[in-house]
C-alpha cells in the first residue's frame, strides 16, 4: 500500500471570522463559492430550476437531535449572486448592517489585470481550492492569495468597527495526504510531527477524500527535505510524492510515540532545540495545565464526514452557497453548529454536516447525492486557543498523540489480560483491537479533533484522566 502527498503550488490566505459577524464577509463568501465552479450557468440553471434540488432523506438518524428547529422547506437558490444581498436574509440584518455590505467586484473584470501583475505561480485546479468551515463562535476561511480581493473592502470595515477579523499574515501551501487502507489520519500525524516538534504552525483539514495539512510559506522548503528523508520521492507520472507502506512499516507503529526523525532540519531553529525532544503530547497538556484549558468532548453533536458523489461537485457547492444565503449562520438558528466544505479539485468537493436527515434535507443535503455511510457519525471534541499564547504550535498533533498513546496503553491491557485468562478477544472489544480513526478541523481560534461516536466513552475516560 502506497501513501501519496501531493504540496500545491498556489499561496493559500487564511481569514478568521467571528460568526456573529459574517454578514459582513458574506458576499465575498458567495464569490468565492461561485468563483470555484467552471460550469456555473449551466449547473446553476439545472439546480435552480429544480427548487430545493431534491426530495426528503428516508433516512432518519438522530432526526430529534435538535441542533436546529424552524420552518423547513427547501426554497429556490439565488437568481443572481451579484446580488443576493437583497433577498430576504436582508431582514436578519439591520439596515445599518446592510448599508456596509460590500459589492464585489466580479472576477472577470479588471481584477484579472491586478492578478497577472503579481506573476504568481498558480495551479489550474489549485486555482478552484476553497475551505470554509463554521463553528458555533467562529467561521475560517482558506482560498488563494489571488482572490483576497474579494474580502478587502469587508476587513477594512471590519477594522474600523473593531470586530475582531484576522486576516493572517503569513502566505501558506496546502498538503494532500491520501493513500491506501485505514487510519490516514494516523498518517498524517507520523508525517508532520517533526514540524510540529520544531514549533512550525500547521493547520489540520480532513475531508471524507484525504486529509490536508496547510503549512506556512517559509516552510515548504523544509516540508519537501522532511518528504525526502522519510523515504517519499516525486512521481512525475503521479505528480505527487509517493512512499510505499514498506518502506515506513516499522516508523507507523510509532506514531505519537516517538518521531526517528524528530530533530530533522532544525539546525536553524535554534530556539526550538530546548524543547525539540520532549514530546509533543506532554508539551500540549502541560500548557493546558498552565492556562487552565481542557479540551472538551461534546457526545450530543453528531456529524458526518462526507461528500459530493462524481459529477456533483458543482451542484454541491452551488448548495452550500444556496443554505449559507438562505439561513445567515450568523442570524439563524436553523444554520448547523458545525459545517465545513472543502474543494481540493474540479471532482472532488468534501462536507462536514449534521448527521440528522432533516436537518440535512432542509440545507438541501440529500442522502442520495453523498457518499459515504449515513451511520459513520463522528463527535467534537474543541479546544479554545483563545487562552493559549499566540505563537502555540502542535496542538492538533499534541491532544490527537495523547488519545493514541493513551488508547494504544489501554488496548496492551486489555489484550494482556484476555491472554491471561484465556480468552482470546475475536475482534469483540473493538474500542481496544485498533486504533481508532481521528479527523481534524483546524480553525483559526480553536482546535477540533473528531472521533467515531462508539469511541466517545473511552476518550472521555481519557480525558478526565488527563485533564
Amino acid at each position: 500500500m502506497n501513501t501519496q502527498v501531493q504540496l500545491s503550488s498556489t499561496k493559500i490566505s487564511i481569514l478568521s471570522i467571528p460568526r456573529e459577524n459574517y454578514w459582513l464577509f458574506s458576499n465575498g463568501i458567495q464569490r468565492l463559492l461561485h468563483n470555484s465552479i467552471e460550469t456555473f450557468d449551466s449547473v446553476s440553471e439545472e439546480l435552480f430550476s429544480n427548487g430545493s434540488g431534491g426530495s426528503s432523506d428516508d433516512d432518519d438518524e438522530d432526526d430529534d437531535e435538535n441542533e436546529f428547529e424552524g420552518n423547513g422547506g427547501g426554497g429556490g437558490g439565488v437568481s443572481d449572486v451579484s446580488d443576493w444581498s437583497a433577498s430576504s436574509k436582508k431582514d436578519s440584518l439591520t439596515e445599518s448592517q446592510v448599508s456596509l455590505i460590500p459589492q464585489v467586484p466580479s472576477a472577470t473584470n479588471g481584477n484579472h489585470e491586478k492578478r497577472d501583475e503579481e506573476n504568481e505561480e498558480v495551479d489550474v485546479e489549485d486555482e478552484k481550492f476553497f475551505h470554509l468551515a463554521l463553528t458555533p463562535d467562529e467561521c475560517t476561511l482558506m482560498f488563494p492569495t489571488i482572490f483576497l480581493y474579494f474580502f478587502k473592502e469587508a476587513i477594512e470595515i471590519s477594522q474600523k468597527l473593531n470586530y475582531n477579523v484576522k486576516l493572517l499574515e503569513d502566505n501558506f501551501y496546502f498538503l494532500q495526504v491520501a493513500g491506501d487502507g485505514l487510519n490516514v489520519g494516523k498518517r498524517v500525524l507520523e508525517l508532520t510531527e517533526p514540524l510540529s516538534k520544531a514549533g512550525i504552525s500547521l493547520f489540520f483539514l480532513s475531508s471524507y477524500f484525504s486529509d490536508i495539512v496547510v503549512i506556512p510559506e517559509q516552510a515548504k522548503d523544509k516540508v519537501i527535505k522532511l518528504l525526502e528523508e522519510k523515504g517519499y520521492s516525486f512521481s512525475n507520472i503521479a505528480g505527487s510524492y509517493i512512499v510505499s507502506q514498506d518502506l515506513r512499516q516499522d516508523s507507523s507503529q510509532n506514531v505519537g510515540l516517538e518521531s526517528t526523525d524528530a530533530n530533522a532540519d532544525t539546525d536553524n531553529d535554534t530556539d526550538n532545540k530546548d524543547n525539540i525532544d520532549e514530546d509533543l503530547d506532554v508539551k500540549t497538556f502541560n500548557l493546558f495545565k498552565r492556562v487552565n484549558v481542557k479540551p472538551k468532548i461534546f457526545p450530543g453533536i453528531k456529524l458526518l464526514l462526507t461528500g459530493a458523489r462524481s459529477r456533483e461537485a458543482s451542484k454541491t457547492v452551488i448548495t452550500a452557497a444556496n443554505a449559507l444565503s438562505k439561513y445567515p449562520p450568523n442570524a439563524s438558528a436553523e444554520f448547523p453548529k458545525y459545517f465545513a466544505i472543502t474543494k481540493t479539485s474540479p471532482q472532488e468537493v468534501a462536507l462536514l454536516l449534521p448527521c440528522s436527515s432533516r436537518q440535512r434535507s432542509r440545507l438541501g443535503f440529500y442522502s442520495k447525492n453523498l457518499v459515504g455511510s449515513t451511520s459513520d457519525i463522528i463527535i467534537p471534541i474543541t479546544i479554545d486557543l483563545f487562552k493559549l499564547p499566540v505563537d502555540s504550535k502542535g496542538i492538533v498533533a499534541g491532544v490527537a498523540s495523547r488519545l493514541i498513546k493513551e488508547e494504544t496503553k489501554i488496548s496492551e491491557q486489555t489484550n494482556n489480560n484476555n491472554n491471561n485468562n484465556n480468552n482470546n478477544n475475536n475482534g469483540k472489544n473493538t474500542e481496544t483491537d485498533t486504533i481508532f480513526e481521528m479527523s481534524y478541523l483546524s480553525m483559526a481560534r480553536s482546535s477540533i479533533v473528531m472521533i467515531p461516536r462508539e469511541n466517545a466513552e473511552i476518550v472521555s475516560k481519557i480525558l478526565r484522566q488527563n485533564g
